[in-house]
């Protein structure tokens, strides 16, 4: 490995150490499903580098993703198709709860420019 480069190993353990940090604030902060949400999506993300790096450790390690996700309801392909849809149909309300959101914020800007500007005060 030439110098300057970290090994997969070494990247899967510092991501780990990280998420593990950021996980147990936000389990403190009691946002449990936050936490396991960050947790899952680093051990796939972990996966997709093991995958590429070094497919023997990936397919060590396999079993206890497998037994992760479960955990969530996802044991099947079809399973997971299914919760891709759920998570497809749900984006035109997020998309139009953030306009919302982004749009309330720009009034409240504007209103706060506007009593700065005005005389007397």
């Amino acid at each position: 490995m030439s110098r300057g480069t970290t090994s997969p190993r070494r990247t899967v353990a510092a991501t780990r150490a990280k998420t593990v940090h950021r996980s147990r604030h936000l389990i403190e902060r009691g946002d449990h499903r936050e936490a396991v949400f960050w947790i899952t999506a680093t051990f796939a993300r972990c996966h997709t580098v093991l995958a590429a790096d070094t497919p023997d450790l990936r397919l060590a390690r396999l079993p206890a993703f497998r037994e992760a996700v479960a955990d969530l309801g996802v044991i099947s392909t079809g399973d997971l198709l299914h919760r891709a849809e759920e998570v497809i149909g749900f984006l035109p309300r997020l998309r139009q709860t953030a306009e919302e959101i982004l749009a309330a914020k720009c009034r409240h800007h504007r209103m706060r420019r506007t009593r700065r500007r005005e005389p007397g005060q």
